[in-house]
């Protein structure tokens, strides 16, 4: 499944178009569009409204988008006036203005573009004097800060088109969509290659013993969906990153939970430990 999270519908519009999406009538906390395994959410601008976008989805649809990738897609600005306007970028790098965090998605697949560091401000920029380059969006950080609480970083992506140098008094949504149309081949390549994730030759589902240990694990611990979630999440990056989950998964089978503090302990020790468990 994938998943655009887009701030505005001018620059979904494109996208749905493409993408053949329809809108689904029943969604009523965002404007929701539906195509052939893909999602599109207009959340409005903001990182907070990506962050809702993004919360929103995997509350209402926790099952499908078990093995989803996330795409942020929309403008930003840049002081780099060498730019053209339509250029399309990926942040290697995104920073909030406000906490100062940085978030790192890690694509791992060359997708043919320039990685950029993308600050996430809380206001439109229309100036920066500075000599370094530098590159304005509103939505990376809450996008990143949401989706990491539900995938790993190798599948979100944050693509950007450049719509202004800093200098525009307001956003023209007609040019804006003009200019993501002429370039829908190239988004559709850059989406398709992210898409497509490298094998490394670790298991893309559990086997039914792991499965089995996994749901033991749960159930001993008394969790809620939502730390269910947390722990799968945890054991599918451990096993991304080369770390074997299982001893702990099966340790945690033998736990004594007696009240919702001692449940919430448990986990945060359990997700804890399998971040820093000893590579396979």
């Amino acid at each position: 499944m994938l998943v655009w999270i887009v701030a505005l519908l001018a620059e979904a519009r494109p996208v749905i178009e493409a993408n053949k999406m329809k809108r689904d009538m029943t969604a009523r906390a965002f404007p929701l569009y539906r195509g052939a395994d893909q999602l599109l959410v207009v959340s409005g601008t903001g990182k907070m409204r990506a962050a809702m976008a993004v919360a929103y989805l995997f509350g209402a649809f926790p099952e499908l988008l078990q093995d989803a990738c996330l795409v942020n897609f929309g403008c930003c600005g840049t002081n780099r006036a060498s730019v053209e306007t339509s250029t399309l970028v990926l942040a290697g790098r995104v920073t909030d203005l406000d906490t100062r965090r940085d978030y790192y998605p890690d694509f791992r697949q060359e997708l043919g573009l320039e990685p950029v560091h993308l600050r996430c401000a809380p206001a439109p920029v229309r100036q920066d004097r500075s000599e370094d380059d530098a590159w304005y969006d509103m939505e990376s950080a809450g996008f990143c800060e949401a989706a990491a609480r539900f995938v790993s970083a190798d599948r979100l992506l944050v693509l950007k088109i450049v719509s202004d140098h800093l200098d525009a008094a307001c956003l023209d949504a007609a040019a804006l969509t003009r200019q993501i149309r002429e370039r829908m081949i190239a988004i559709d390549r850059a989406v398709t290659t992210f898409r497509e994730r490298p094998a490394d030759g670790r298991p893309a589902a559990y086997l039914p013993e792991q499965q089995a240990l996994l749901a033991l694990a749960q159930e001993t611990m008394h969790l809620t969906v939502s730390f269910k979630r947390q722990l799968d999440l945890a054991v599918r990056q451990a096993i991304r990153a080369g770390r074997d989950p299982w001893p702990l998964i099966r340790q945690s089978c033998g736990l004594n939970i007696h009240d919702k503090r001692e449940r919430k302990q448990a986990i945060d020790d359990l997700i804890r430990q399998l971040k820093t468990t000893a590579a396979l």
